[in-house]
């Protein structure tokens, strides 16, 4: 029916005026369509200044980043995060921290446009720890909007998405599969995209990472993974949401070019700041 669609969409402002949605975060009300309103969506941390191979955040300037402003209508449209006109690469995206410089990772490139504090951080544990799988578009989007500025060159080489394993027990708890369900949600954004495989697996149970030190994390991630020999050969995007210290996808990505990967990128939605550092 020709009028199904504008009545449908009258019924559903008529719905939003009655009943305006409450902000997840802030829980105020507002007039967007998403779960976060678009004040706390400016507050979200950036990280752009970022260590090109670990995405640690890079002590060398002291300006503060202004957010970008996200748009207070519906859902972008993020086709053009692999598919803009290409732009030129700022500096900070060929900048490698020390570590990294003297001790190069195993992954080429990790990309985690949010830093892990505030309200990136509000929402991540309001989708992971309290049952909001709903929510993993919203951050698939973020994820896409704030890392248009990376988009030329993570066109060359997308790669297959390799989400970092839950273990089944830790899923039933959780009550969802958090990075499998990211990883699904990441793909529509990437046009073509060669899709997301379970290409790995964990070996054993291990204590949740959130819930140990920073030296406790780096043995806890040793070894720790099963990567399929069906990589082998393949460019591999591994997909979480947060790194802290980087020992869990060091480990991932290890396992991956032991099966035979030809390269591995990191990708994830926020990074933790070394401890002490200000930004």
């Amino acid at each position: 029916m020709p009028f199904t669609q504008p009545l449908l969409s009258g019924a559903l402002q008529i719905v939003r005026w009655l009943n305006p949605p409450v902000c997840l975060l802030c829980h105020e009300t507002h007039t967007g369509v998403r779960p976060i309103c678009v004040a706390c969506q400016d507050t979200l941390p950036r990280n752009p200044e970022a260590c090109r191979k670990c995405a640690l955040p890079l002590p060398t300037t002291s300006r503060q980043h202004t957010p970008r402003q996200f748009s207070s209508g519906s859902l972008i449209k993020t086709d053009a995060f692999f598919t803009r006109q290409k732009t030129r690469s700022s500096p900070s995206q060929q900048m490698v921290c020390d570590p990294c410089r003297h001790t190069p990772p195993i992954m080429t490139e990790t990309l985690a446009p949010f830093l892990m504090r505030g309200a990136i951080r509000d929402l991540i544990h309001i989708w992971k720890f309290r049952y909001h799988p709903h929510l993993t578009p919203l951050l698939a989007t973020l994820f896409a909007e704030a890392s248009f500025h990376l988009a030329p060159r993570a066109a060359n080489s997308p790669g297959i998405l390799v989400p970092i394993p839950t273990h089944w027990d830790r899923m039933l708890h959780r009550g969802f599969d958090h990075t499998w369900l990211l990883a699904q949600a990441l793909n529509q954004h990437i046009p073509c995209s060669p899709g997301v495989k379970s290409w790995l697996k964990n070996r054993e149970r291990r204590v949740a990472q959130h819930r140990l030190s920073r030296a406790e994390r780096l043995s806890n991630a040793s070894a720790c993974f099963r990567a399929s020999p069906k990589m082998a050969g393949s460019a591999v995007i591994v997909v979480d949401d947060v790194i802290t210290t980087g020992a869990t996808a060091s480990a991932a990505a290890q396992a991956c070019i032991d099966a035979g990967a030809r390269s591995v990128k990191v990708w994830c939605v926020a990074r933790t700041p070394a401890p002490g550092l200000s930004r």
